[in-house]
């Protein structure tokens, strides 16, 4: 059924439409329009016997009856007179009352249902039930009644003649409806069909006479525009054989620019990629002037180079003419141009001239050469290389912009490699002279090195040589008076030979220990508690001869470092601290002591022996310095070569002193031994 809907043309679907609606329409109206008067019938006779009987009931309730069956059936007796009832039907102390008995029966009449029209023998009959109230009596009576229901009947008929003719009305509507679309929709619209098939068939040219409609006048204007669209692509069609061949011609034409232009590229690709491997800048001109001639558009090329504050004419050539390129060559050979000349002036970076008139014009000019010339300076970073100057022999036509803008290219690219090899001569130049300092350099420093090592080595004798002596003259003594030497001097004997080996050993240690090259392998962790407490051992004598008393830190903090060299500068200065002491009996003292702080452990030495002077504090550390030759011999090298070992530890010393008062040493190393903690 859909199917046949979907296939169905724009009138029979109308129709279609129509039919059903109406018949919907006529079915609703069939069915309930006559039962609903019907029902509107019945109520309105119920209403009207109901009346009648509340009439009757006020009249007889104010009659006096003996009981309460005379009162029933003279209400009845009232009723049965009415014309319009049929039968009377009740019941009351289980007495029925009922009327005509003849004709009817109680259970005929209890069967019939309420308020609807029955036909019994063929007769209609309205069946009521209706409640009489008499509150002086009985209290309610209920009554079964039977009414005439011819009038219904006659006025349902009518209903029903009504329906018919109203389906009738529809089935003539749905005609004129239908009739109407044809004639308004269904035929205008066939000829429009009609009319855009003729010109898809290729008639272009429709009726005139248009239907009424702005539907339809709508299509019929946009056919018309359809057909002036089609008269113009038919005119179109017609010219599209010349205008391909038009089209042919200028697409072969492009082609072969588009040839030529990517010949040219790959031409210039390959040029550039070889600039790279050159570094002659006379044979990078040469190279230019036949890239420029050969695979660019250019019929004429010259390089003049910047030397001097002047430009000088290089090199040049002509395409396919290498007889007037040698003509040109020497007709330009030696020529100069100022850098006043007004041509000169007007060059401008990466910006090129195009002009007729050049200061060669007149030399050219005798070779019959005339020209449009672009010029453009070969510069980089404001440094000026040479100038190009590239012509084409059509004096019609200027350069093409985009030969230009690949001019501009070449000339930066050209200009930039001429930069970078002069940068790189330099570097050469400066590489070689670097490099001679450095070897210079390195065998001074060599030089120095050997001087080094052999001034260590002298050094070494020199100080080796009085101890052994001093250790000798120990064992000549011995031997000598080996048997009258007393036990006390024996004892000194021991110590003076202890203290010269150890001296002996530290003296090795420490010059071995500064002639490696990698001091940091010698460090190890050093106890200073018990470093300065054998320090202090080994100078008892001298302290008790000086009567001074030490005070030494007991939370000393350890340090990682090189003993040897550490041993070795203490030992100097607890020996300065004392020799520099006054003689007197008591009140000498030297307090040792120190500090972890901020990444770095100060080691402190402080005396109150005769302090230095303010002004000469600044060059106690200096070699050959003595400040109180009367306190001992000396070669004032003591404070230097503690400063010098400090600065092979990374470490530095200073004092604060105040003449008469005393000095204080502040001795500071890299807390080493906390970084190798913090490593691991």
């Amino acid at each position: 059924m859909l199917q046949f809907f979907k296939n169905a043309s724009l009138k029979n679907r109308f129709i279609g439409i129509s039919a059903v609606l109406f018949l919907t329409i006529d079915l609703f109206f069939l069915i309930l329009y006559p039962h609903i008067q019907q029902n509107e019938e019945i109520i309105k006779e119920r209403n009207r016997i109901e009346r009648q009987i509340e009439f009757v009931n006020r009249i007889i309730s104010n009659t006096p009856f003996d009981n309460d069956d005379d009162f029933i059936i003279t209400l009845l007796n009232y009723i049965e007179n009415m014309p319009e009832v049929e039968y009377v039907y009740t019941r009351y102390n289980f007495n029925r009352f009922i009327w005509p008995d003849d004709r009817y029966n109680i259970d005929q009449i209890e069967q019939l249902e309420i308020n609807r029209l029955h036909y019994i023998d063929a007769f209609p009959v309205l069946s009521f039930k209706i409640i009489v109230p008499t509150e002086k009596r009985v209290g309610k009576v209920t009554l079964w009644l039977g009414v005439n229901g011819m009038d219904v009947a006659t006025e349902t008929v009518r209903a029903r003649r009504l329906v018919y003719v109203f389906i009738m009305g529809s089935f003539l509507l749905l005609l004129l409806l239908s009739y109407f679309f044809s004639k308004t929709v269904s035929i205008p619209m066939r000829k429009l069909i009609n009319q855009i098939h003729f010109v898809a068939m290729g008639q272009l040219k429709i009726d005139e006479k248009r239907p009424d409609g702005l539907e339809f006048i709508e299509s019929y204007d946009y056919l018309n525009f359809l057909i002036n669209a089609l008269k113009d692509l038919k005119d179109r069609l017609e010219k599209l054989p010349d205008d391909l061949e038009r089209r042919k011609s200028n697409h072969e034409r492009m082609q072969y620019e588009l040839d030529k232009e990517l010949k040219s590229l790959s031409h210039l690709v390959m040029y550039l990629l070889e600039l790279r491997k050159e570094t002659n800048s006379l044979q990078i001109y040469k190279n230019l002037v036949k890239e420029l001639t050969t695979h660019q558009a250019f019929d004429l090329c010259l390089i003049f180079t910047f030397d001097s504050e002047q430009l000088h004419y290089k090199y040049s050539a002509v395409r396919e003419y290498k007889v007037l390129s040698n003509r040109i060559h020497r007709k330009l050979k030696g020529w100069t141009l100022a850098s006043d000349d007004i041509f000169f002036k007007n060059l401008h970076n990466d910006v090129p001239v195009v002009t007729t008139d050049v200061p060669f014009k007149d030399q050219l000019a005798d070779l019959n050469i005339e020209a449009h010339y672009g010029i453009l300076p070969v510069s980089a970073n404001d440094r000026l290389f040479g100038v190009i100057v590239v012509g084409t022999f059509s004096t019609e036509e200027s350069i093409p912009h985009k030969e230009l803008e690949k001019l501009v290219i070449i000339a930066s690219i050209v200009g930039l490699h001429l930069q970078s090899i002069e940068l790189m001569a330099n570097l050469e130049r400066t590489v070689r002279q670097r490099t001679a300092e450095l070897q210079t350099t390195n065998n001074l420093l060599t030089s120095s090195i050997q001087q080094r090592d052999e001034t260590i080595k002298i050094i070494s004798h020199d100080l080796n040589a009085p101890l052994r002596n001093v250790v000798g003259l120990v064992d000549s003594i011995r031997r000598k008076y080996g048997a009258s030497i007393s036990e006390d001097i024996a004892q000194r004997l021991d110590r003076i030979q202890n203290n010269v080996e150890k001296g002996m050993a530290m003296i090795r240690d420490v010059i071995d220990d500064l002639k490696s090259e990698d001091l940091k392998q010698t460090y190890r962790r050093i106890d200073m508690h018990a470093m300065f407490q054998k320090l202090l051992d080994e100078l008892s004598y001298e302290l008790e001869a000086k009567n001074v008393r030490v005070t030494l830190q007991k939370d000393m903090p350890d340090l990682f470092c090189n003993y040897n060299i550490v041993n070795h500068i203490f030992i100097n200065l607890l020996d300065n601290a004392c020799k520099y002491m006054p003689n007197r009996l008591q009140g000498n003292r030297i307090n040792i002591s120190a500090e972890r702080k901020e990444g770095y452990i100060t080691y402190i030495v402080e005396d109150n022996g005769i302090g230095i002077a303010r002004g000469k504090q600044n060059i106690v550390f200096e070699s050959y310095t003595r400040l109180s030759p009367e306190f001992g011999d000396g070669k004032g090298l003591g404070l230097a070569l503690i400063r010098n070992m400090l600065t092979r530890l990374n470490g530095e010393i200073h004092l604060t002193s105040e003449e008469g008062k005393g000095t204080v040493f502040y001795v500071r190393f890299r807390d080493e031994q906390e970084k190798e903690n913090d490593e691991s």
